[in-house]
């Protein structure tokens, strides 16, 4: 029998300054300053996260940075400058962001202690649970790209029925 504690402690370790986090920025919303800078920090984040993840471990090779860059500059472009490129190319451009990174920076495993650290080695499936970080990453940028839209729709006058997708 193994002994999990460990892994239990960094689940905790993990989720309860997730959370702690999570209600500050919720506050910090309710703030017009707070607002925009959960706008741009947060595209910043879900953009370069996992990337600057990766690098930090050292999984990481210089057509990578060149590409994290770039990936950093058309998400501004694309949310600041309105570039008028369709949802699906913009959908299209994330998926290969992520998959590139997962592809040549990424790890296989050690996505589970996110879930639930007892889970570990009890299910074949955990042997890929390293595309837990850029799914998650990809959601994440998807959920950021809809709250700007709808941020500004709000601040325009128009109302969230008014939206479609191109």
């Amino acid at each position: 029998m193994e002994d999990y504690r460990v892994d239990l402690i960094s689940f905790f370790l993990i989720w309860i300054p997730a959370l702690v986090i999570f209600l500050s920025l919720r506050l910090a919303s309710q703030f017009p300053f707070g607002r925009i800078l959960l706008l741009t920090l947060g595209g910043a984040l879900v953009i370069a996260g996992y990337p600057l993840a990766c690098l930090y471990v050292g999984r990481g090779m210089f057509f990578l940075e060149v590409e994290l860059v770039t990936a950093v500059v058309i998400a501004g472009i694309w949310a600041y400058c309105r570039w008028p490129a369709s949802v699906a190319l913009a959908i299209f451009l994330l998926v290969f962001h992520y998959a590139v990174w997962f592809i040549f920076a990424g790890a296989t495993g050690g996505g589970e202690i996110l879930l639930w650290p007892l889970w570990r080695g009890a299910l074949w499936i955990w042997e890929y649970s390293g595309l837990l970080f850029p799914i998650l990453g990809f959601c994440c940028a998807l959920l950021w790209a809809g709250y700007l839209r709808c941020s500004e729709l709000e601040r325009s006058g128009q109302g969230i029925a008014a939206t479609r997708i191109d």
